[in-house]
């Protein structure tokens, strides 16, 4: 097929909200995100406040409750977390590690 080609992505974008809980936490947090069906490849990854990638989670299709330790971090402090669905940011939401 050439030309136009149907991509649902920006449906996942629009309707999914990440979550984690507890926030903030102290020995470990919950991050809840559903992949469809049509995603070839998903993750969650975690990064710090400079941008850079702390943790990576890979994801199955359907419902996934990823387990954050407070040993996957390094220090205390604020980091973000995102869904990566083909290599594209599709939600970003935010996680303070304390002890």
């Amino acid at each position: 097929m050439t030309g136009v080609q149907t991509c649902a992505l920006p449906i996942l974008e629009e309707n999914h909200k990440l979550k984690n809980f507890p926030n903030p936490f102290g020995y470990y947090t919950s991050i809840e995100a559903f992949v469809p069906g049509y995603v070839k490849e998903s993750s969650i990854v975690i990064y710090n406040l400079a941008g850079i990638v702390v943790k990576k989670y890979p994801l199955l299709n359907g419902y996934n409750i990823v387990t954050v330790l407070r040993d996957d971090v390094p220090s205390n402090g604020v980091y973000f977390y995102s869904l990566v669905a083909d290599g594209r940011k599709m939600a970003t939401g935010k996680m303070i590690a304390i002890k």
